[in-house]
């Protein structure tokens, strides 16, 4: 997975508080700027929050490319609908991301209950070892790079926009060229996605923080 994270030399004070705060040791002072190891970083964000001036920031897609296809489609989690105080709320949020330009605003909370209920009934049915189940990036890269011992009890669940993609691919099939944005409520599923970063596994087209 590619690193989201980007470096800004003209805001960089050279504090190194973002050196400290990274779990992965992904970034180093070198030359006087700020070095970003890729293969190491987690996308885990701690950089970008203990830089407070806005010299690491995270980059995903824009909504420029929208303009790019002849339908699209919005994809919306639970983390940002939890943020609405009530049902109304809600719908003016759709409607508000819809006046963005998009076509189509899709609600993929179901789908993101859905997969827990599968990982619940997989531990259910395997009491006897202790499984993992994540569909959080950070989580799921730390594992892999730190912890391969544990990759044996990782529950293989699909990232929800994923599953949420191929339905709507599978829908939208005759409305020409289909792009497939995800809002993403931190800047680790900003990567879940083929562009900017060449993620050509993935369904979904553009990530957007």
């Amino acid at each position: 997975m590619s690193s989201v994270v980007t470096y800004t030399l003209s805001r960089c004070v050279k504090c190194m508080k973002c050196v400290k705060a990274c779990p992965s040791g992904a970034l180093t002072m070198e030359n006087s700027r700020i070095n970003i190891r890729h293969e190491r970083c987690l996308n885990c964000g701690r950089c970008i929050t203990a830089c407070h001036n806005q010299g690491l920031l995270a980059k995903g897609s824009t909504l420029d490319d929208i303009k790019c296809y002849d339908y699209t489609v919005a994809m919306i989690p639970s983390a940002l609908i939890h943020d609405c105080s009530s049902l109304g709320e809600a719908g003016e949020l759709f409607y508000a991301i819809k006046m963005l330009g998009f076509d189509e605003v899709v609600d993929i909370t179901a789908i993101e209950g859905q997969l827990m209920q599968e990982a619940q009934l997989l531990a259910e049915s395997s009491p006897e070892s202790s499984l993992i189940s994540s569909v959080c990036p950070v989580i799921n890269r730390l594992i892999e790079t730190n912890y391969p011992m544990l990759l044996n009890s990782v529950v293989p669940l699909d990232y929800p926009s994923e599953v949420a993609a191929k339905q709507i691919r599978r829908r939208t099939k005759d409305k020409g060229n289909v792009g497939i944005f995800n809002f993403c409520e931190c800047e680790a599923k900003l990567a879940l996605a083929k562009y900017p970063y060449g993620n050509k596994q993935y369904e979904v087209d553009h990530s957007l923080a």
